[in-house]
């Protein structure tokens, strides 16, 4: 038997099948988007477009004004106590909210357009410029219906919503490259972009309105009094600021800074080294599966043993993390460069340096995240705030030192706000009496299973000569493998943190 509450076990594992299932076939299709999109355009328009993309992340959190907080925060506490009515609500008054707040984003960016691409040196491309804005709403607005879906754990829809705005995106582009000789413009693939996020975002919106209303006929609930607006504006306002000043040291400020400093062709070595470890992070588990621990973390606010609970469940969430992450780490160190010049066609083969330092930053962003749901389950807004001003420092240190490091300079600098943010934020739950404790032994262990894969790998390169591809799979299979191995024979999880992984798996497979 099972229960019928939202984000029962039962619910999560059904919601992780579909996940699975999705995720699979979203990143086949995201692998080959980025692989295709750095060999179709030009050196100098791949650049301008990652330029683009970065205009697209920052707008997306600096227009949110706090909808995204509020997603995520009052949404699964509203689907959990069966609100029904109230639920409706309030996703009609986000997703409109959210609407407007895209439209006067991209109107003002527009009206700004000509004084924008000449800040960037991209004056050639403003039509462009002005064109990609309305990619940037109806994309921002179809996230922003992931998102909601995402809270209310129906992976099922979202999945199918990012499954038919990427593979929309991939066959137009396909259908560009059977039809152009040499490179494909930006702006042809710009306008691909359009149509594919455009209907990605009018399917997404019927399929969570369906989905409202018949919630609210079947679990109306009572008038909810509980999530009044000073209510949201105490927790989602302070979260919004911390977004808001992250954007400064974030990595997308890191490109458009590269894109006026030394222009699009150097932009592209780190834009590409970026693009394919924001790939990475994507599949990550705590950012893979953010929309199903999210409402987990959420759920616990008002359990006896909270404080016990969130430990429990940050402890699982960073080491799963960097149980993925640090053999990552190590088999960019064997084969960084290599990968970059044979993933971009040999357009960017000094983009393996790039992987490594971006990799390193993942493990503080994993740690962030973690931290960041804590904080969430905890309706804790300032903490964020705070620990985001003093990561400030991290980009006056890149800045600083840029004229002599260059965008090595950037990214170390990327690495210091991320250490400085989860510094902060840990003392400050400390001081509210939250101490979380890292299972540092099993963390070590990870971290030493990787680092001798990494000597294998180096090792087994020094004895014998390979091809370029042929190093690659070796020093992946190689790493890999030491790495699974050492872990089944020395278990960097405890027993409880594996029974816990296996009750929510379809089938009990982790034994690590």
């Amino acid at each position: 038997m099972h229960t019928n509450h939202p984000y029962s076990a039962y619910q999560v594992r059904q919601s992780l099948i579909h996940f699975i299932f999705g995720k699979g076939a979203t990143a086949m299709i995201g692998v080959s988007l980025l692989l295709l999109v750095v060999r179709a355009l030009p050196v100098n328009e791949y650049g301008v477009y990652i330029a683009l993309l970065a205009v697209l992340e920052i707008t997306q959190l600096a227009s949110n004004l706090g909808v995204f907080a509020a997603a995520y925060r009052y949404v699964p506490e509203l689907r959990s106590k069966n609100q029904g009515s109230a639920l409706h609500g309030l996703l009609l008054r986000l997703s409109a909210f959210r609407l407007l707040t895209l439209i006067v984003a991209v109107t003002a960016m527009v009206l700004l357009s000509k004084s924008m691409v000449e800040l960037l040196n991209v004056k050639a491309y403003e039509p462009v410029f002005v064109l990609y804005g309305l990619v940037i709403i109806s994309e921002g607005f179809a996230r922003y219906i992931d998102i909601l879906f995402d809270s209310l754990l129906l992976q099922k829809y979202s999945q199918i919503a990012i499954l038919a705005r990427n593979g929309l995106r991939l066959i137009g582009l396909a259908l560009l490259m059977a039809n152009v000789v040499g490179d494909v413009s930006l702006i042809n693939w710009v306008k691909v972009e359009l149509l594919a996020s455009f209907i990605g975002a009018i399917s997404s919106v019927l399929m969570l309105f369906k989905y409202s209303l018949s919630l609210k006929r079947k679990s109306p609930g009572l008038k909810d009094k509980n999530t009044g607006l000073g209510r949201y504006l105490g927790f989602a306002g302070p979260s919004y600021l911390a977004q808001l000043v992250g954007l400064v040291y974030g990595p997308e400020t890191t490109k458009l800074i590269l894109t006026k400093v030394a222009g699009v062709l150097h932009v592209g070595a780190f834009g590409f080294a970026a693009s394919f470890t924001a790939m990475l992070q994507r599949y990550l588990p705590v950012f893979l599966l953010l929309g199903l621990v999210r409402p987990l973390f959420v759920s616990t606010h008002d359990l006896v043993d909270r404080n016990k609970r969130l430990n429990q469940l940050s402890n699982i969430v960073l080491k799963l993390n960097l149980f993925v992450l640090f053999p990552l780490i190590a088999f960019m160190v064997a084969s960084g460069g290599s990968l970059a010049s044979f993933l971009s066609g040999g357009k960017f083969p000094e983009a393996g340096s790039y992987f490594v330092i971006l990799m390193v930053l993942l493990v503080f962003q994993t740690w962030h995240a973690v931290l960041s749901l804590v904080t969430l389950a905890l309706e804790d807004g300032t903490s964020g705030l705070y620990g985001t001003l003093l990561g400030l420092l991290g980009l006056l240190f890149g800045v600083a030192f840029l004229p002599k490091f260059g965008a090595y300079s950037l990214c170390v600098g990327l690495v210091v706000s991320e250490v400085m943010w989860c510094g902060y934020v840990l003392t400050s739950l400390y001081k509210k009496g939250l101490e979380l404790k890292s299972d540092w032994l099993g963390i070590g262990k990870i971290f030493i299973f990787s680092l001798i894969g990494l000597l294998m790998a180096k090792l087994i390169k020094q004895l014998f000569e390979m091809p370029q591809f042929v190093a690659i799979c070796m020093d992946m299979i190689i790493v890999g493998t030491v790495f699974t191995f050492l872990a089944y024979l020395i278990k960097p999880f405890t027993s409880d943190e594996r029974n816990l992984i296996n009750k929510i798996l379809p089938h009990p497979v982790f034994v690590w």
